[in-house]
């Protein structure tokens, strides 16, 4: 059983994060209510404090100049400046790129160590999409950012105690400049409670404390945002709202579940997308009569197949049916991708009408999520997706006009199916790298994936080969004798240039050694004509340190020194041997 202070401090800290700190707010007074105490602290430690409030909080005054008049006041009170004022409408912040986007440029100038924003167990939707848009601006910007999530209409689970004892009065003060808003609700009193109880763990000295979730931007990368997906942000942002597919073409992701646990993190990725018009197909390939909400996230879901159980390539081929959308991709249950994963692809492939398909690359983890150190990257080559399988299946968004033109999943076949397809794309044009890693395949899944897999046995070895053969030799038959051989002249002239730069590279080196060879036969001659200098000062010095004349003029020097000790200088007169 985990003991208590592993799940909650136990002991107060100073400050939340050190540096810098830029505080982000969704309604003029969540700064106050959420976190006065941090702004002062900082201030105390001699940090620079900026304030950014990014709603007008129309929806709950009439005027809403009245909020930010309260809020500057409030400002004033707590000792920070005055706040800057974005008057984005209230109730109406949206997640997604332009929000991101804006919010990181919005870090980068501020140049702060520490990101304050909402919590993503908050209830006001400003506020989840806020959390959810802080969250994955930091997780871009990455370096020494530090994210740190406040509370404010939800206690959060937190990592971080504040003690505001020396900083309780300022905040009480500051909250008090609200008074349009404290006539809606006593908003003093619920918070006052809510730091009252958060000094439960930290004994009777304390009679007040902050809470904060705090996450180095390191954190956020290479997967670990997982957490992340499953919070209340990500389930219920904007939950039945349509999506706009007007403005953006609609993305369909389909994901084949055979009912693993890893299922919830995939869907999870998909909630916190970025990209505005997405539906999610979900192939009940198990059969287990899946019942799904209509939402995930933002965007809508759907449940398909389900009539009897559905091999890999059948279920893709379900899902295909189903899709909706003008691109698609395929999401295996237990990978996941990252929040701005179909934005980037999307923002890629859209007026390339010479690419099929986009690509980017996929770092691969461990059965608990952790990344091992591989990747699946690298330019596109049709000769090299002939002899394997570089790009996992969720690694590629696709233009869906090609499957309605009879690009399908072949039946057939048993493993290999997403390379098969591949190569079948392929046959319209070659597909557009975007580089960077913005997905992630966890090893020993039951995919199967890829002739690239490292064999762990002579079975697995032998279903590898035999499945690799089998799309081969598939391909070769459809591809005409000419076009075969254009990809094997370039793989040859592309070998053939591989062995010049060798063969360029192995004589620059040899030149390279002669040259150093050279100079330290210099070098050496040098050392050799340095010490024989060296040895004739020895002798020089030894002969004149051994003369007669040296010795007897010892007590002359012995006097010399003594009168210059005593201020009457005498100069030595150079003794010759």
């Amino acid at each position: 059983m985990s003991e208590e202070a592993e799940l909650i401090p136990y002991q107060a800290v100073p400050l939340p994060a050190d540096g810098d700190a830029l505080v982000l707010a969704p309604h003029a007074d969540d700064e106050v209510l959420g976190c006065a105490g941090a702004i002062c602290a900082h201030l105390a430690h001699g940090h620079r404090v900026q304030v950014t409030i990014l709603t007008d909080g129309a929806a709950q005054v009439d005027e809403p100049q009245v909020r930010r008049a309260e809020a500057c006041a409030a400002a004033s009170v707590l000792g920070y400046g005055e706040p800057e004022f974005w008057d984005l409408p209230d109730r109406g912040l949206v997640y997604g790129e332009a929000l991101v986007q804006r919010l990181r440029t919005h870090i980068e100038a501020s140049a702060a160590l520490a990101v304050y924003a909402p919590s993503p167990w908050e209830v006001h939707p400003d506020h989840l999409t806020l959390s959810l848009a802080a969250t994955e601006a930091v997780r871009r910007l990455g370096g020494e950012c530090i994210l740190v999530l406040y509370e404010v209409g939800a206690p959060l689970q937190p990592n971080r105690l504040l003690d505001l004892g020396p900083y309780l009065d300022a905040k009480r003060r500051a909250i008090a400049r609200f008074t349009s808003q404290l006539v809606v609700q006593r908003y003093d009193r619920h918070i006052d409670g809510l730091n009252r109880f958060r000094a439960y763990t930290l004994g009777p000295e304390v009679e007040a404390a902050e809470a904060f979730l705090v996450v180095q931007a390191a954190e956020l990368r290479d997967g670990r945002l997982r957490a992340f997906h499953a919070s209340p942000a990500a389930r219920r942002l904007q939950q039945g709202v349509e999506v706009d597919v007007a403005t953006q073409p609609l993305v369909s992701i389909i994901c084949r579940t055979m009912g693993r646990p890893e299922f919830a993190d995939a869907v999870a990725s998909v909630a916190v997308q970025t990209y505005p018009s997405i539906e999610l197909i979900v192939v009940d390939a198990a059969a287990r009569g899946l019942v799904l909400d209509p939402w995930c996230g933002r965007f809508p879901q759907r449940v398909v197949g389900g009539g009897q159980p559905l091999a890999r390539a059948s279920a893709c081929n379900a899902g295909l049916d189903a899709a909706r959308g003008e691109y698609g991709m395929f999401l295996d249950e237990d990978d996941w991708i990252d929040p701005d994963h179909v934005a980037r692809l999307a923002a890629a492939l859209q007026g390339q009408g010479k690419y099929p398909a986009a690509y980017t690359g996929v770092a691969v983890v461990d059965r608990a999520g952790r990344t091992i150190g591989q990747t699946f990257e690298g330019d596109f080559d049709l000769f090299r997706l002939l002899t394997a399988n570089f790009m996992p299946i969720h690694a590629v968004l696709f233009s869906l006009s090609c499957t309605r033109a009879g690009c399908r999943f072949d039946e057939s076949l048993h493993s290999f199916e997403d390379w098969d397809f591949w190569l079948q794309l392929a046959r319209s044009g070659d597909f557009l790298r975007v580089p960077g890693l913005s997905a992630y395949y966890r090893q020993d899944g039951e995919s199967g994936f890829g002739a690239l897999s490292v064999p762990d046995d002579a079975e697995r070895t032998l279903r590898i080969r035999t499945g690799s053969i089998a799309v081969l030799k598939r391909h070769l038959g459809r591809t005409p004798t000419a076009e075969l051989w254009s990809l094997l002249a370039r793989a040859r002239n592309q070998s053939d240039e591989r062995l010049a730069a060798k063969e360029t590279a192995k004589a620059e080196l040899n030149q390279s050694c002669d040259i150093a060879a050279a100079r330290e036969a210099e070098l050496l001659e040098l050392l050799r004509v340095k010490g024989a200098e060296v040895q004739d000062a020895h002798a020089e010095l030894a002969h004149v340190f051994g003369s007669r004349a040296w010795r007897l003029s010892a007590p002359y020097r012995w006097l010399v020194r003594q009168l210059n000790r005593c201020g009457i200088g005498v100069t030595h007169r150079r003794v010759r041997g």
